[in-house]
């Protein structure tokens, strides 16, 4: 059974690989909400934004269905991770942040249906495929620590056309098959067809490195100085559950290196980037 816990500790530990772990912040930060001005309409789809720093997040209460584009702006001294679900019938926030800080994790109490993978102050674009019922949405800071938000999301799909991708990123078998153009900026599938969840984080390797260094790197039991500035994240699509579809915008990289990463846990705490579920990649 898959597990987000571990998760918290995998980025704090990286961060610390990083020596750039900060403060922990407290559970169930308040939530501030924006008035229906916060939806506009972007070409053929609804468009909202959510933004969150050190002490909170702030986001509509309601979302139309259908393909929305989500806007998740990020400020502050930390790194912020946000991971939406959509709650399966009968399923209360309440049940769902206990089974989040939980051993069993709280992927049989909804779909995971995309986000942000962590990223320092910023914004990063991603769309999703909402349907009726209540979202939850977490944001995984250094810690453990996480701060719950929800939405409500009702009606009929205000549009039911997905966004024109240039390549789409697949995860089958614990792996990345990224397309031949990615790297450049654009937007980009994030269709996971494995039976668990994936998540896609972008990093700088190191001068002479490879993603194969990092899952080495890893399975070393994490010691020395690891092959990426894990200092430095650059965001990438959010946790997409099993076989399930978001789509994210990948911005204009500077000219190097790159490794996309899966950190998500199995069972048994290894991440899915020790287990080989890394890509790199270059940008010209």
């Amino acid at each position: 059974m898959q597990k987000v816990l571990p998760c918290i500790a995998i980025v704090a530990v990286v961060l610390v690989a990083a020596s750039n772990a900060t403060s922990a912040h407290a559970l169930a930060a308040p939530l501030t909400r924006m008035s229906g001005a916060g939806i506009a309409l972007a070409s053929a789809r609804p468009s909202i934004t959510i933004r969150v720093n050190d002490r909170r997040i702030t986001s509509p209460p309601r979302i139309p269905a259908g393909y929305v584009d989500i806007h998740i702006v990020t400020s502050g001294k930390v790194h912020h991770h946000l991971a939406f679900w959509h709650l399966n019938p009968g399923v209360t926030v309440k049940r769902f942040t206990l089974a989040l800080n939980s051993p069993k994790g709280p992927f049989e109490l909804g779909q995971a249906v995309g986000g942000n993978a962590p990223m320092l102050a910023g914004r990063f674009d991603t769309t999703m495929r909402l349907r009726p019922g209540t979202f939850v949405f977490a944001d995984i800071v250094d810690g453990p620590t996480t701060r719950i938000a929800s939405f409500k999301v009702a009606g009929r799909p205000a549009s039911t056309r997905p966004p024109a991708a240039v390549g789409t990123v697949v995860n089958r078998g614990f792996r990345f098959v990224l397309p031949a153009n990615f790297g450049q900026p654009g937007v980009y599938r994030f269709t996971n067809i494995d039976p668990v969840a994936h998540d896609g984080v972008i990093y700088p390797l190191r001068k002479g490195k490879t993603a194969a260094d990092l899952v080495r790197w890893f399975r070393a039991g994490g010691n020395g100085r690891p092959p990426v500035i894990f200092e430095r994240p650059l965001g990438g699509p959010g946790v997409t559950g099993a076989r399930w579809t978001s789509w994210f915008t990948l911005p204009k990289l500077a000219p190097g290196r790159y490794v996309l990463g899966c950190f998500l846990p199995d069972d048994h705490g290894m991440p899915h980037a020790a287990m080989g579920m890394v890509a790199g990649f270059e940008v010209r």
